[in-house]
């Protein structure tokens, strides 16, 4: 700040009124600040910045659940999906399975009574 001070009281050696205007007010809110008086809207102005931030930290949070329960969703379906894939397979394996059981037995008879 102090810095800010020199530079701003040798603008106003060089500009004119209007440096020296910004200057005056400097200087009162620097007297603000060093009371605790200006403090308060750089403050206000932090909490409202800090409190933006924590509402998207939130809003993202709240997404990246939403994804993720969506990616589990269609991860349940589709191992549903997989699951019920894998019991028409054995269903459809158990029914070949009795159908070639019929055809042995029906073999068998052919075999020890003849055609007819």
């Amino acid at each position: 700040m102090v810095g800010s001070l020199s530079h701003c009281l040798a603008e106003e050696r060089e500009g004119g009124e209007e440096e020296e205007e910004e200057c005056k007010e400097w200087e009162k809110e620097k007297k603000k600040c060093e009371k605790g008086e200006g403090v308060g809207k750089e403050q206000e102005r932090a909490m409202a910045q800090e409190e933006e931030w924590e509402e998207r930290e939130e809003e993202q949070g709240e997404e990246q659940e939403k994804q993720r329960e969506e990616q589990q969703e269609e991860r349940e379906e589709q191992q549903d999906g997989e699951q019920e894939k894998e019991r028409e397979e054995e269903r459809e394996e158990e029914r070949e399975e009795e159908r070639e059981g019929d055809r042995g037995y029906g073999g068998i008879f052919v075999t020890l009574f003849g055609r007819g």
